[in-house]
């Protein structure tokens, strides 16, 4: 097929100031997704926006596996960045509970819908 490029499950983007760090739960446009490798700021790096990943999670609320998650930009988290995910409805979605988490775990397994919200 010559009009293939890639399996898409990431997608490259290129890192504000203060660039992005590996492992970082980051919204790109409407999509959210998690940086593959560290990524200075104003270069390209990939977003991986498929797959199961360890990400940051808000305490407070516990999960169970096929929850939909929302991404929370002021988030906290072990992870490096600012990104988490929440079952607070919110306009980006990141994925479902992959694993059940606690209300009190700070990480939690995601996996990434791949999509982005209208």
């Amino acid at each position: 097929m010559k009009n293939y490029v890639q399996r898409g499950t990431a997608v490259y983007a290129t890192a504000p100031g203060g660039g992005w760090l590996s492992g970082q739960l980051v919204a790109i446009g409407r999509g959210v997704g998690v940086v593959g490798a560290n990524v200075a700021s104003g270069q390209t790096g990939a977003v991986h926006v498929q797959g199961h990943f360890i990400c940051n999670k808000d305490t407070g609320a516990a999960w169970a596996v096929g929850d939909l998650l929302y991404f929370n930009a002021a988030g906290t988290g072990p992870q490096p960045g600012t990104g988490s995910c929440n079952k607070t409805a919110g306009t980006q979605i990141v994925g479902i509970a992959a694993k059940a988490a606690l209300s009190g775990d700070t990480s939690g397994e995601v996996r990434l819908n791949g999509a982005w919200t209208a």
